[in-house]
């Protein structure tokens, strides 16, 4: 068996001009001139072993994909509408120590599952891969730090931007999602919103990228049943996202969405649990009866059990949905994501609960159980930069540290 090494110098015949100079492995002891075209040959033959990235260049992937080439600032200069409309749009004014980056979490999260979810099942199900926004919003997220802007795509975008640019990013062929239902109640947002997917739609189509069908609604409450008709009708897979900003989506139609699955259709949902928006409602919730917007939401007045609780009412509801969930047959895997010691949200991912562990989850859960350790400051020095490729539980320690 012959042994190959790398080459660091070579010398090439001068009298000819289709040979490089540095050939990219030799023989030992034996200098070789290999032309260019038999050179990429080569190259394309290697199978280089490379390392395992870590969580935070995981999530940094993420980020890139949901600021490609800087798409998402481009369209928002165009559409000057967009500040206006952000349902995330911070109550206080934004000064240089105020940050609004921790919405990124959830995104880079939907984006990273989604591109899991759509390499484990693509040309596995019977019917279309499709995508449900419960909650569509404008399709940009405008980030804050330190008063200058960084725009990401949102989560009615991840279903054209992750299984196409996304992919590529990541040397492997597009695979799109075929059917894309984007639920908006807001009429002016959902106006924008088939603006933007409109100039997102656009530049694929130039790239050559296949897009998916994209269908708009108002009120998914309303909507419900037509929806998961349609869902019933052509998909075989259904990746939703639920990100409600309080308890507007009632769990009736979370229920009738993790239902699909009577009907054939696997189905996992992203559903984001706005602890700190809940907790501002408590009083309200329990002086008032005989029901508040609570029992829809909940689906049902057990929740009523949490008033007895302090600081820990969020979590006691948490826990409460939780279980609604479990008791559906599904599973749950949450995410913590925190802004400071008062304001977190729960982002779980919800999937049908099996005797053995899904295959593609331990990938996600480490990012996940990553985020639920670090800050909205390491999210921004990630956003502008400063990659983080260490981490410790130890707060006290100067972020310079990690490094």
């Amino acid at each position: 068996m012959e042994t190959w090494t790398p080459a660091n110098t070579a010398t090439a015949n001068p009298n000819t001009n289709n040979h490089t100079r540095i050939p990219p492995y030799h023989k030992e002891n034996t200098k070789v001139t290999v032309s260019t075209r038999k050179l990429y040959k080569i190259y394309a033959k290697i199978k280089v072993r490379r390392s395992r990235k870590d969580v935070a260049e995981k999530l940094r992937d993420q980020l890139d994909i949901l600021r490609h080439n800087n798409w998402p600032l481009e369209i928002y200069e165009k559409r000057h509408e967009i500040e206006q409309l952000d349902p995330h749009k911070p109550r206080e004014q934004t000064d240089e120590k105020t940050y609004t980056a921790y919405q990124a979490f959830k995104e880079a999260l939907i984006s990273y599952y989604a591109g899991i979810a759509i390499n484990a099942i693509y040309k596995k199900v019977e019917g279309e891969t499709c995508y449900l926004d419960a909650t569509a919003g404008i399709g940009i997220l405008p980030l804050h730090v330190n008063n200058k802007l960084y725009p990401i795509f949102g989560s009615a975008i991840i279903p054209l931007i992750t299984p196409t640019i996304g992919e590529q990013k990541f040397r492997r062929n597009p695979k799109p999602f075929k059917y894309v239902i984007l639920a908006e109640k807001n009429s002016g947002r959902r106006k924008l919103l088939r603006k933007v997917v409109q100039d997102v739609r656009q530049r694929l189509e130039e790239l050559e990228l296949p897009t998916p069908d994209v269908q708009y609604f108002d009120d998914i409450n309303a909507e419900r049943d037509r929806i998961t008709k349609l869902l019933t009708e052509r998909c075989g897979y259904v990746l939703a996202v639920v990100d409600p900003t309080g308890a507007e989506i009632k769990w009736g139609t979370v229920k009738a969405i993790l239902e699909l699955r009577q009907q054939s259709v696997i189905v996992d949902v992203m559903f984001n649990f706005m602890c700190a928006a809940l907790r501002r409602q408590k009083k309200k919730a329990c002086d008032e009866t005989p029901s508040h917007a609570f029992d829809g939401f909940f689906g049902g007045n057990h929740w009523r059990q949490c008033c007895q609780e302090g600081d820990n009412f969020g979590e006691c509801l948490h826990d409460a949905y939780v279980q609604n969930i479990v008791n559906a047959g599904y599973a749950v895997y949450p995410t913590s994501i925190w802004r400071n010691q008062l304001w977190h949200y729960h982002f779980d991912l919800i999937l049908k609960e099996r005797d053995a562990p899904h295959p593609w989850v331990q990938s996600y859960e480490e990012l996940s159980n990553w985020l639920s350790k670090i800050d909205e400051t390491d999210l921004v020095n990630i956003i502008t930069g400063r990659l983080i490729t260490e981490f410790t539980n130890d707060k006290s320690r100067p972020l310079t540290d990690f490094m």
